[in-house]
């Protein structure tokens, strides 16, 4: 099974750290390691987290900022992949 991303939500008291939920789990069937360095920001109300992968890479948008819709390749306005 290769690598899957998911975003978590934690919280901290001053001296623990809790996980107090997490959102779906992405992942690409392919024969590569799967999904790596995801990176989250949040722009005009929606959350939009890029990954990357072997061969390509991939977006996805939320708007709770766990759960995600199905990824898609990232591709330049012209829709030649990133």
């Amino acid at each position: 099974m290769n690598s899957r991303v998911t975003v978590a939500r934690c919280g901290f008291d001053g001296k623990k750290l809790s996980l107090q939920k997490h959102g779906n789990e992405l992942a690409v069937a392919d024969k590569t390691r799967g999904l790596h360095e995801p990176s989250l920001t949040r722009f005009g109300g929606e959350y939009f987290l890029t990954i990357r992968n072997d061969q390509r890479g991939y977006v996805t948008r939320s708007k709770d900022g766990l759960n995600y819709e199905p990824i898609q390749t990232w591709k330049f306005d012209d829709g030649a992949d990133l």
